[in-house]
């Protein structure tokens, strides 16, 4: 009787503990690839690497998705542009802002090596 009393509030305490609220939202409801979009378009001025990235994990996730007339891919074809030639000019900007490096090379001193002129008069005989 016991174990049948334990056993039964025992289940009951799981069934109640894991029931939620379905009925209440507290944001509204995008579609994963909404999401996925404005995530890369936030990327394209700050990481233009990173949307890149994002973009190509984009297109190999959702593939199979992929349709001429379908408005995301249109989009995130010019997402792609941007990313490029915002990466394009950070480039530039790079290598516009490096100066330029001139490195002094010690002369070289003539340094006596005993051990290699002794191994190259033992190959002389």
């Amino acid at each position: 009787m016991k174990k049948k009393l334990i056993l039964l509030l025992s289940l009951a305490i799981i069934i109640f503990s894991c029931q939620t609220d379905n009925n209440r939202r507290d944001t509204p409801w995008r579609s994963t690839s909404t999401i996925r979009l404005e995530d890369i378009k936030a990327q394209i001025d700050s990481d233009p690497v990173n949307a890149i990235n994002l973009i190509y994990i984009y297109k190999e996730a959702y593939s199979f998705l992929h349709s001429d007339g379908n408005e995301d891919w249109k989009q995130l074809a010019q997402y792609e542009e941007e990313s490029i030639k915002n990466l394009l000019a950070l480039q530039e900007e790079a290598i516009n802002e490096e100066e330029p490096v001139i490195v002094k090379l010690p002369k070289k001193k003539k340094v006596s090596k005993p051990h290699v002129q002794r191994f190259q008069r033992s190959f002389a005989r």
